[in-house]
Order: structure tokens, then sequence, then C-alpha cells
């Protein structure tokens, strides 16, 4: 991954005052990925800041300040696939393979005369990354990228089209209908990704499902349905009492937009009332 900036002003930063326990988190995490070879130190002039941000499950996880940084990057456009379309894809299909790709940004490097553009200070000294972290702007562009080439590779083998894999950044889906063609794919897929070097997280993979779920969506071969906790987190939402609640209740159902009801989304116009009557609710 290249970093192409529209300045050569070096962009650097004061380090936040840690806590000591969030030191001792800091220097964990840093040794960590000193170990890995996914950083290494620095003598850089730039420097962003590290921040700890809360996993559910109540670790850390070590995360870089790249705002500034990426305020003067040139942006790359290379799209996202849109969820929509994917889900429709899986019409038919009858079993299903999910592969999750291991520290997926960190498995991409970055280009050896631009790591010194992603360094980082803390506490303890001065690091840059030698492979994608994220928060990175374009990192998800150059990953897609990615994906979708050896996507396309692996469909080329089996003679199938790119739309037949389905992969958004770090998880890719195999649909078939039938068990043989499934395998086919998988052992495709798994050969490009010995070529490539990349490295599967097994822990999060499934094989060869008769249902799984995929964005967002529960898909079998009886069909596709919202997944049980994207629909809990919409039965909850507290009934909305003017425009602003509007919209935020239909963000939070921009997954299973296409199943929203015309009156609802007139209730986003200024100019409607906002009764909530009762054929609405």
């Amino acid at each position: 991954m290249k970093i192409k900036l529209t300045t050569e002003q070096p962009v650097h930063r004061q380090p936040y005052r840690l806590s000591r326990s969030e030191q001792s988190i800091v220097k964990s995490k840093v040794d960590e990925l000193l170990d890995a070879g996914i950083i290494k130190e620095s003598e850089s002039s730039y420097a962003s800041l590290v921040i700890l941000v809360k996993k559910k499950n109540g670790d850390s996880r070590l995360c870089v300040d790249y705002r500034a940084l990426n305020a003067v990057t040139l942006k790359e456009r290379y799209p996202l696939p849109n969820i929509d379309d994917q889900v429709s894809k899986l019409a038919g299909k009858r079993y299903f393979t999910s592969l999750d790709l291991a520290q997926s940004y960190h498995q991409v490097r970055i280009s050896p005369e631009d790591t010194h553009k992603t360094a980082f200070v803390t506490p303890q000294g001065h690091y840059e990354y030698t492979r994608v972290p994220f928060g990175l702007a374009n990192a998800a562009s150059v990953f897609m990228r990615l994906i979708n080439k050896i996507v396309e590779s692996a469909g080329k083998t089996q003679h199938l089209s790119q739309n037949e894999i389905l992969a958004f950044l770090d998880v890719l889906l195999l649909p078939s209908i039938d068990i043989k063609t499934g395998l086919q794919m998988l052992k495709n897929m798994l050969s490009q990704f010995a070529t490539e070097n990349l490295k599967l997280n097994l822990n999060k993979c499934s094989f060869l499902q008769t249902q799984i779920t995929y964005m967002g969506h529960e898909t079998s071969s009886d069909g596709i349905q919202p997944s049980v906790a994207k629909l809990e987190a919409v039965s909850q939402f507290p009934v909305p009492s003017n425009v602003h609640d509007v919209r935020r209740f239909i963000g939070l159902c921009s997954y299973f937009r296409k199943c929203i009801f015309k009156p609802l989304n007139r209730l986003d116009e200024k100019e409607h009332v906002l009764g909530m009557a009762n054929r609405t609710k």
C-alpha cells in the first residue's frame, strides 16, 4: 500500500497523558506488534497519537488516531460492495462457506518508502507500521481491491463469474447449490490465499453450512431474512416522537431499508405531522 499526501510537511502531535494501567496495556500491545513484525521502531518526523478502545469482551484495542494524517492523504475511490446486491445473490443457494481473514489489514504490507508516515508515539517510544493499520485512509479501498482480485482469480479457475463468490472486506462467502461445487470453490479460494500468503482465522470460519448469517441476514435454502440480533435492536428502539428520532430509527434499519414501508419513510418529511397514528405504528 502506498500513502500519497498533499503536503510534504510531517504530521506530528504530542502524546496523550495515560494512566499507569493504560501505559502498561499500551506497552503490552506494542510489544506484541513488535514481536509479530507488524511495527518497528521509528526515527520518522511523523508522530500520530495512540488511543485505547474498549472491546465488547472487556479487553482493549490499541488504535492510532490518524485523523490529521488522513486529512492530507489523497483519497482512493475504490468502491465497497452494496450489501443488498450481495444478499440478493444468495437466493436459491443451499450450502454456504464463510471465510474470515486473520488480522485482515495487517496482512497487507505498506510500501517501504511510506512506512515512516504511519509513525506513532507512546510514553515508551516511537514506532511505525510495516503492515496496514486500522484507521488509515484508503485501508479499506486497498484491502477490498486485493480481495476482489483474489476472488476474480478463484472464479476464473472454476469458470465462475466474480459475482458468485461474495466478499466484503475480510469476510468472504462461498454459496453453492451442492456440496461438490462448494468444495471446489473452497479449494480454489484456499489455493489463491496460499499464493498471496494470506491466513484465515479458523475460529470464525464455517464450512458448507445449510444456514448462515451474512451481513446481518440469516440465509438458508428456505430464504433470506434479517438476523435475530438485528431485529432485536430494531424492536427495542423507543417509539419515535420527532423527525430526528425517525431518522435515527431509519438509520438503524438501513440493512433492511428495502423492507421499510412507505408510511415510515414519509415521516422523514419535516412538513409531515408526527402524530405517530395507530395505523403507522
